[in-house]
Parts: structure tokens; C-alpha cells; sequence
């Protein structure tokens, strides 16, 4: 059976504060500009919309393109940072997602558009797959977490009547609320898998965790562009379809809020980690 530098009673690696902070800045930004890159096109939609003549389905491929192929990826390129060096795949993530970013700006079609944002995707699978990090958490992952998804669960909730009328700052105190519920709920569940391998294992450990939160996402992408297929079908988003376009969120909302409160029922009925892991390591011959 085969241990970590730690468990394995090897010496652990060292590094200076400098280095310590410059990592930890590095990786502090690629972990920003990874979801930018979903967020930032979703404000973008309505100008790419008119700028390439896009109906609704064609524009939720902007989207999705980026999230499928960061799907697809996520737990090769991590097996391939555990093999071939986390720092060259993380690095090559970074030069990647430039070289993309600044093809996706100069698009002039359609076609080129969605290409380049596949490569995002693709370079956004080799920045998650290598970036690894440890999380400390001493509560209860499954409490933290459910507590999370039930924060997201009433943040949709609340999106539910959005219309027309709706003040801005109410539709922003949502996302906020959102924004503050995902992240209790990511990294309990990302310590509960990472704590659970060796220290060889850490790329596809943390592709696995990375590649599910990805496939979520695609289902729901999935679901809108159902939606609005069912209620716009291929008509562009215009004033005249925005009551059309309100319903299809409305549905959205209803799903997704009811799937997050059957989530925190999951969440709560799994087991308690840190008491199994405790009575692991209170017996030497384990």
C-alpha cells in the first residue's frame, strides 16, 4: 500500500514564505478566472446575441461549449499532472486559456466563437486537474455542505418571481446569496475526497470532484435550453418574446430549487466523516 510523503514518515517538503505566497497567488487567480469565464459570457449573451444574429439555442452553445469540453477533460488531465508533473500541466492551463481568451475576443463567426471557447474548456480542465490544495475542516463536512446547498436551494427559490418590475438590487441580494451558499457547500465535499487519497492520487482526486460539479452544471444548461426550446423555440430574445423568456426562467427556477432541496436531504443522510475517520486512526494496526 503505498502513503503520502507524510503518512510514509518521509520528510515533507518546505518552501519559503516568498514561494508560499506567490503560489498561493498564482493559484488564487486561476481559481477567479476559471468561472469568470462561464459568468462573464452570461452577461455578454444579449450584445453576442445581436453581434452574430444568434438565436437561443445557438447562444446556449456559447455556454455550453466551455462546460462540456471541461467535462470531458477534468479527470484525464488530472491523471496526466499525477504522471507527468502538476506544474507543467497547470502552466500549460494558464498559457492555454490566454491563447483561447484572446481568440474568443477576435471571433468574427459563430463557429469561431464556440471553437474557442472549447479550447477555455479544455484549458480550464488542466488548471482545476493540477491545481491541488488541502482544506482543514474541522466541522462536519456533510453539515456544512447541506447547510450550503440549502442556502443555494432558497436563493433560487427567491429568483422564482423574478419579473419585469423586479429591482435590481433584489435580483443582485440573490445571486450574493448564491454565491454564499456554493461555497460552504464545494469544500467540505473537495477536503472529504482529498483527505481520502494518496498523495499520488491528487489530480484525478480532485478532476472527480471538479468533473461532477461540471456535469451538474451541464445538466442544467441541459434543462434551459430546453426550456427554451419548449417556450421560445429557435426566435431570437427579443422584446417581444421577454414574457416567453421570463416563463422559461421561472420553470428553471422551480426545477433547480426543488433539486437543491432534495440535495441537502442527500447531503444530511450520508455519513459522518470525521467520526469514521477518528476511529480509523484510533487504532494503530489500521
Amino acid at each position: 500500500m503505498q502513503h503520502d510523503s507524510v503518512g510514509g514518515g518521509a520528510a515533507p517538503e518546505t518552501c519559503s514564505p516568498a514561494t508560499k505566497r506567490t503560489v498561493l497567488i498564482a493559484t488564487t487567480v486561476s481559481a477567479f478566472i476559471t468561472p469568470f469565464l462561464v459568468s462573464s459570457v452570461n452577461i455578454a449573451i444579449p450584445t453576442i446575441t445581436q453581434e452574430f444574429s444568434l438565436n437561443a439555442i445557438m447562444m446556449s452553445w456559447v455556454v455550453t461549449a466551455y462546460l462540456l469540453s471541461a467535462t470531458i477533460f477534468l479527470v484525464p488531465f488530472g491523471r496526466i499532472a499525477d504522471i507527468w508533473g502538476r506544474k507543467k500541466i497547470y502552466l500549460a492551463g494558464n498559457a492555454l486559456i490566454a491563447v483561447s481568451s484572446f481568440l474568443a475576443a477576435r471571433a468574427t463567426s459563430c463557429v469561431m466563437l464556440v471553437s474557442a471557447r472549447t479550447l477555455e474548456g479544455v484549458a480550464a480542465a488542466m488548471i482545476f486537474g493540477a491545481g491541488i490544495g488541502r482544506l482543514s475542516d474541522r466541522v462536519e463536512p456533510r453539515l456544512v455542505a447541506s447547510l450550503g446547498m440549502g442556502m443555494c436551494a432558497v436563493g433560487l427559490a427567491l429568483l422564482i418571481g423574478i419579473n419585469s418590475r423586479t429591482p435590481l438590487g433584489y435580483v443582485v441580494g440573490c445571486l450574493i446569496l448564491l454565491g454564499l451558499g456554493f461555497a460552504p457547500f464545494s469544500s467540505p465535499n473537495t477536503n472529504a475526497v482529498m483527505s481520502s487519497v494518496g498523495k499520488q492520487f491528487y489530480g484525478v482526486a480532485s478532476g472527480t470532484p471538479a468533473t461532477m460539479r461540471l456535469t451538474g452544471q451541464m445538466l442544467s444548461m441541459g434543462i434551459v435550453t430546453m426550456l427554451m426550446a419548449l417556450f421560445i423555440g429557435t426566435a431570437m430574445i427579443a422584446p417581444r418574446t421577454y414574457p416567453l423568456f421570463l416563463m422559461a426562467n421561472r420553470t428553471a427556477f422551480i426545477i433547480f430549487a426543488v433539486l437543491c432541496a432534495l440535495g441537502v436531504l442527500a447531503s444530511l443522510a450520508r455519513g459522518r466523516v470525521h467520526t469514521e475517520m477518528g476511529d480509523v486512526n484510533d487504532h494503530p494496526g489500521n
